[in-house]
């Protein structure tokens, strides 16, 4: 069975080699006969060609598939073969490389480096490189081939599209050129004595504009090709013709030529001859002389003319009475669109008789309507408190800046409210004043000091109203005109207090204050939620005893300077009831320092004491005399000191 097998692969091999062998000379064959006919040897040639041509359309279509044409630059600058987003990011580096490198211009013996930065030089990179990937692409079958094909022999250079200051430009023509350099003067036209009159063109020598911003381009992009820019000079022509010219002047007779009416609804404003002729302007647009009228100018003048026509839209807003919300309605108001009633005056300039433009105005919708209001569910009072402060003290001007820039915020469904977001950092700037502030367990001077009694007012406001506590922070020392265990320092940026709106409707935060207390209220829908607490003073901290020398204080006397004040730990338990059930239970444990009772002890002498201590002086200072006399006397006499 083996050997079968293997004289049968033996005859499969023998059998394909004879196939290719009769498949090539049958080739050969067909070539023959077609050779010798008639116009044969056209007609192979023909389709090798084409064969040919189809290999080579199919190679480059592979080749640059998604990618710009080989053989495409922008400015000189090569992006062949790459992606449109490869080509765009490879565009912007470079130019962000080199635009503030001087570049060398030359002309004649004069030569200027500047960069191309001076003159506000801005490319288009998306634009520039979808116009070189278009190369090949964007125009007949035939065209598109044939320029594709050459694109492998020889480099297909694309103008980017760019912005450039012209005034700078021809500041720097006149500064390289010099009395060379004699710029063309346009066809224009001038209005005298009320009347449009034509000023013809003048052809100039020297630079030509286009052609230098070209090169700056290609310089910009190849720096390391180009080391000096040769300037020519040549013979400039008018960009504006007199024939260009002659038309536009025809236009400008008309614009000039009567009042224009301004039309909306029964309201009717006239801008007289006088007053177009004063906002009569022209301006090249493609080599082109159009006809307008001083766009800034005209468009102050609309605005000036039809002012009493806008009306800024009103929101609606919440109202709150007692315990209840009503909603004051909103209105829509009315903006002129100074633009497009521009461009009606421009179309009615160019008529001859009814010389009538609409002003545009739009309707403007307030931010909230009536019924986004009724939508957003507040109703009714959902839990309020207050608390209460000594008048006239610095942080009372705190606390009623920062009540009422809590009066009227809104929370959103959801949201989790940030004190420090909504509030923001508190500066002199804002309105803000030094008052005193706990930091550190001691009271010092701060910038916004007392606000922590809005953030401890609307954190208990939070605590009735049964929502979730995100962030709270006791204060290190215990304050008795606040809940026990119920209050919430702030800071900025930190720490901070937040809380989460669970309801399914809107919350509005209402406050107010006198002159010796602030409330805080919420607002919404009553979910009926009951809230009770669970307070327990689970520990008490002694205070430390602290003596301070005082030597203006007599000796052994001793004066309170500070009270003590114990430590405490509290804890607190919020239940949230609804239905019956509890649906929420927060626990809020609190630590606050103890504050030592320093006193100051005094140290200063009495009458007899100081006497005491004098004479004590003198009997030291006399015992010290005595002594030194009795060494003095105990001395050897002094020798005589031999003299060389």
């Amino acid at each position: 069975m083996a050997d079968y097998k293997r004289v049968a692969s033996t005859k499969r091999r023998k059998r394909n080699k004879i196939d290719i062998l009769d498949w090539l000379r049958l080739t050969k064959n067909t070539f023959t006969k077609v050779w010798s006919l008639r116009g044969g040897p056209y007609f192979l040639s023909f389709g090798i060609l084409a064969l040919v041509v189809m290999l080579f359309a199919y190679s480059d279509i592979t080749l640059s598939a998604g990618k710009v044409h080989h053989n495409v630059s922008i400015a000189n600058y090569g992006i062949g073969g790459q992606s449109k987003e490869e080509a765009a990011v490879a565009l912007k580096k470079r130019v962000q490389e080199n635009i503030r490198n001087k570049i060398t211009f030359k002309f004649k013996k004069n030569k200027l480096a500047i960069s191309p930065a001076n003159f506000d030089l801005s490319i288009d990179y998306e634009k520039s490189v979808e116009k070189a990937f278009d190369y090949g692409r964007d125009e007949g079958p035939i065209l598109n081939a044939s320029k594709r094909f050459l694109a492998w022999f020889r480099s297909a250079n694309i103008n980017p599209f760019y912005k450039i200051s012209r005034s700078k430009i021809d500041i720097f023509l006149h500064q390289i050129g010099k009395v060379d350099h004699t710029p063309a003067r346009n066809a224009s036209i001038r209005i005298r004595g009320g009347k449009a009159r034509l000023i013809k063109p003048k052809n100039g020598f020297g630079i030509n504009r286009k052609k230098t911003e070209l090169k700056l381009l290609a310089a910009l992009l190849n720096p390391e090709d180009i080391n000096e820019v040769n300037l020519e000079a040549e013979r400039l022509y008018a960009d504006v013709s007199e024939a260009d010219a002659r038309r536009a002047l025809e236009e400008a007779k008309i614009l000039i030529s009567k009042p224009i009416t301004l039309v909306y609804g029964k309201k009717k404003w006239s801008i007289g001859k006088q007053k177009i002729v004063t906002l009569f302007k022209t301006k090249v647009v493609d080599d082109s002389l159009k006809v307008l009228l001083a766009k800034e100018k005209t468009l102050d003048y609309i605005e000036f003319l039809t002012k009493s026509l806008n009306k800024k839209a009103k929101r609606a807003k919440f109202s709150v009475n007692g315990a209840y919300v009503s909603i004051i309605k909103s209105s829509d108001g009315l903006e002129v669109d100074n633009k497009e009633t521009y461009e009606n005056l421009l179309d009615a300039g160019q008529k001859t008789s009814g010389r009538s433009a609409l002003v545009s105005a739009k309707k403007k919708k307030p931010s909230r309507t009536t019924e986004d209001a009724k939508k957003m569910g507040i109703k009714k009072l959902v839990s309020t408190f207050s608390t209460y402060y000594k008048p006239g003290k610095p942080r009372v001007k705190n606390i009623h800046l920062l009540t009422r820039i809590l009066d009227g915020q809104l929370i959103a469904p959801g949201e989790k409210f940030s004190f420090n977001d909504r509030i923001g950092k508190r500066t002199e700037k804002r309105g803000f004043v030094k008052a005193p502030q706990i930091v550190k367990g001691e009271l010092v001077d701060a910038i916004g000091g007392g606000i922590c009694q809005v953030s401890t007012t609307i954190f208990n406001t939070v605590l009735l109203a049964g929502f979730p506590i995100g962030s709270r922070v006791p204060h290190s020392l215990f304050i008795d005109r606040y809940p026990e265990g119920r209050d919430a320092a702030v800071s900025y940026p930190g720490p901070d207090l937040t809380f989460s709106n669970d309801t399914d409707t809107w919350i509005l935060i209402k406050g107010g204050y006198t002159s010796s207390g602030i409330s805080i209220s919420f607002y919404g829908t009553d979910y009926d939620r009951k809230v009770t607490f669970e307070t327990e003073l689970s520990a008490k901290i002694p205070y430390p005893r602290k003596e301070i020398k005082d030597n203006k204080l007599e000796k052994g006397k001793k004066v309170v300077e500070e009270k003590g004040v114990i430590g405490r730990r509290f804890r607190v338990i919020r239940r949230v009831v609804k239905d019956g059930k509890v649906i929420r239970e927060t626990k809020i444990n609190s630590v606050f320092k103890p504050k030592p009772r320093i006193v100051r002890v005094g140290t200063k002498s009495t009458e007899e004491e100081k006497k005491k201590k004098e004479e004590e002086e003198k009997k030291k200072e006399a015992a010290k005399k005595k002594k030194e006399e009795e060494q003095n006397q105990e001395l050897p006499p002094e020798q005589p000191q031999e003299q060389q």
